[in-house]
């Protein structure tokens, strides 16, 4: 299967307002009876969250969404995009019930935020 890439037309940078990644190791953590508490990992896949925001023209917003419902089958396949860090090209997935979130940046921009899950090494 061949992924999506993030298109070239849109921001190749996200803000740093908005940025952020939180790591989700999957620990599994109970009290027994007597002692410490126990922790157990859920699997050995690293998983992330990221959290980027864009400033899109309204033009690039119409190619955005695009790409999500189209191309990214209502933001439920994964794509390749740079990672804001490293500018390696990584595998990631739209995260939760909501896609993205469009705000009023100027009359004629959005602010475009997203969450993205990374698994494996990149993570």
């Amino acid at each position: 299967m061949t992924l999506a890439i993030w298109p070239g037309s849109l921001p190749q940078f996200a803000e740093r307002r908005g940025y952020g990644i939180e790591a989700d190791d999957k620990i599994n953590s109970f009290e027994p009876e007597k002692g410490k508490p126990i922790e157990r990992a859920e699997t050995t896949v690293a998983i992330s969250e990221m959290s980027l925001s864009f400033i899109m023209t309204l033009g690039q917003l119409q190619t955005f969404k695009h790409f999500v419902r189209s191309l990214l089958k209502h933001g439920t396949e994964p794509f390749m995009i740079p990672h804001p860090d490293t500018r390696n090209q990584v595998e990631v997935s739209l995260s939760g019930q909501k896609k993205f979130r469009e705000s009023y940046y100027s009359p004629l921009e959005r602010r475009v935020a997203i969450k993205l899950l990374i698994t494996g090494e990149d993570a």
